[in-house]
Order: C-alpha cells, then structure tokens, then sequence
C-alpha cells in the first residue's frame, strides 16, 4: 500500500515551518501585525498587560511561556524560575478571585526530556509550581504535548493531583487515547481542558483528518460534561462550542461549572459574546521568545493566515 496523502493542513504546516521563513520571521521585529495579534510579546510584562486588558474586559486568561526544551539543568532551573515570576506577577496584579488566572504548562519545558532523572525533576518541579500557585490563588493546567509521550504527563498529573487538587490536564482530542483518557477522568473532579490539537500530525496513535479530530472530540467531551469535574471547552469551531452548550443544558450542569476558552487574538467577537452573557471566557495568552513553532502552527490551521505570515515576513 502506499502512503496516505498528504492533507491541506499538511502541505501548509510544511510551508509554515520552513527554516528560511522561520529566519526571516525571527530576523523582523515583534511589531509585525501577525505576530502581536496572536502572541503577546516576549517578555513577562508584555504578557501582563495583555492578562490585564483583558480581564478588565471580564476575561479570564490561561498564560502560558512559549520557550525551547531546555538542554541541561541549569535551563531546566531557568524555566522554572520563570514560572515562580509568572505566578507572582499574576498575583501582585489581582488576578486571584474565582480562577481569574491560569498558568499552562508543559512537563518537557521542566526537563522531562532528559531521561529518567528529567522526569523525576520534571515531576518535581511542577508539584513545587502547583503548590506555589495555590498559595496565590493561581491555578495550573497541565498540557499533553508532542514532545514527550502522553503516558507520561497523564501519569504525572494523576499522582500531582491526587495531592494538588486544583492541577488541571488538557487533553487533545487528536490522540486517538483521548477518549479513554476523558472517560477516566470525568469521575475524578478532574478540571479538563478539551483541545482539537495538531490535526495535521501523522504519527501513530494520531487522528489526521479534521472531520476524524471533529468527531473525536464529540466522543470525548460528552463524558467530560456529563462528568464531575470542571469543563473546559477549548475549540474555535463554533459547531462544537454549541453542541457542548445543549448537551451541558440537557444534562443540567451548572453553567458556573463550564467554562470556554479561545485563543489570543482569535474570534474576538466570540469571545466577547461568552463574556458579556456571563459564562466563563478565559484566552489563552502565549509569551516567550520562541513563538515562532507557536505561529506556525496557528497558521496552518488557517490558509488566509499562512499567507499573512508570508507577507509579514517578505523584505
């Protein structure tokens, strides 16, 4: 048999993250339109005043460090340090009430990468951050990622948890283990974040087709609301935003239980019409100097966005 062909999202993630654009991309300055609109600068204040636009607008934000795996101990200890600042800078600004302020992170930024001894630290790290954030009100959301496998962050966050109640998970619904993963997670009082995550991904245990991440996502959101714990509905697809809206009101779950989030600079108008009706709508705020993979792939999920970044980034 041959290989499967390649989809549009393939064929545009492959455009989006070819290294001459990324150099030209990273040559320009952060005041490119494409940039600002979906990444809030580089730098922790930078990503602050964006948290505190929008809350002020009545959104809650999930602030998450865009930055490379780190190569030794010394860069595992700088990430982290990094995150302290983050939890503390969210905190001197208010954004402690009612889960205002989320904190998303990743086990490979802590040195999960590293080998066993990585994961171990790795673990620890994240147990010291989420006791640190519940100390100032601030939450922490665990991300299944591409870079490490997701039997290890599913593992770590089952035994953080079982301690550090107020840890979250967020799952893609691309992994073709979601769906399991949801089921067992729906009785815990898990808080859970659904995302659509990487359709264009081709490794084993992937979906890769969108109407395959679509359906997917239905199957693995319906236990999540008919479930215990706190809901979060991460999709721009505005299908699945209302589907899980009538089946949250078929089941009779607390509106206050469930919450939407969307991405920075994405739906605005969205985001403004889950806000002003009184539902919980919390954006994913990304920062960091290594925003550029981050771009890419919200391009490509988009074709009008893949050429705006290829214009952002002509001489």
């Amino acid at each position: 048999m041959g290989s499967a062909r390649p989809t549009v999202q393939d064929t545009l993630l492959r455009v989006a993250t070819d290294a001459r654009l990324r150099r030209a991309a990273e040559n320009r300055t952060m005041s490119h339109e494409i940039v600002r609109r979906y990444v809030a600068g580089e730098s922790i204040s930078s990503a602050m005043d964006v948290a505190q636009w929008l809350a002020a607008r009545g959104r809650a934000v999930s602030v998450t460090h865009l930055v490379a795996e780190p190569q030794d101990l010394p860069g595992v200890e700088k990430r982290a340090k990094r995150v302290r600042k983050l939890i503390r800078r969210l905190t001197d600004a208010g954004l402690t009430d009612d889960g205002a302020a989320d904190v998303s992170v990743r086990l490979s930024t802590f040195g999960a990468g590293l080998g066993g001894q990585g994961r171990t630290g790795a673990r620890d790290r994240l147990r010291e951050l989420t006791e640190l954030g519940a100390e100032h009100g601030i939450t922490l959301t665990l991300e299944v990622e591409d870079a490490i496998s997701p039997d290890v962050t599913v593992e770590a966050f089952h035994e953080l948890r079982a301690d550090h109640p107020t840890l979250g998970i967020s799952l893609p619904a691309c992994l073709r283990r979601t769906e399991a993963d949801a089921h067992d997670l729906a009785g815990t009082g898990a808080r859970v974040r659904l995302t659509k995550g990487a359709a264009a991904a081709r490794e084993e245990g992937h979906f890769t087709r969108r109407s395959e991440v679509d359906k997917a996502y239905v199957r693995a959101i319906q236990p999540l609301i008919e479930g215990a714990g706190r809901v979060v509905v991460a999709t721009h697809d505005e299908r699945l935003i209302h589907l899980s809206e009538t089946l949250a009101a078929h089941v009779g779950r607390p509106r206050t239980s469930m919450e939407f989030q969307l991405r920075y600079g994405v739906r605005t108008e969205k985001q403004a019409e889950i806000a002003d009706r009184g539902d919980t709508m919390r954006i994913y705020v990304p920062f960091g100097e290594d925003w550029y993979p981050y771009l890419a792939r919200r391009v490509a999920d988009s074709p009008r966005e893949i050429l705006e970044l290829m214009r952002a980034t002509a001489f």
